[in-house]
């Protein structure tokens, strides 16, 4: 009985745990000027993700499969 009392304790205190999620900041603000996304025609795009966590838990990023794009006038409309 006192074991599985342990253990009820321990899976009730898990519900009433909460964590925000991250706030992702904007991608791509170096490149926007009035809701218009600019680049430069042979120049690479470039972006950093920056996120904040409200708890101020610890972030860890990481990417797969890079977006990569060098503009040039064939891809303009």
């Amino acid at each position: 009985l006192m074991i599985f009392i342990f253990i009820s304790i321990l899976m009730m205190s898990r519900c009433f745990l909460f964590s925000a999620p991250p706030i992702f900041s904007e991608i791509g603000e170096e490149y926007l000027l009035n809701s218009v996304f600019f680049v430069n025609e042979g120049s690479p795009i470039n972006f950093t993700v920056t996120a904040e966590d409200p708890d101020g838990d610890e972030l860890v990023f990481w990417a797969e499969n890079k977006f990569e794009l060098l503009p040039v006038y064939t891809l303009s409309i």
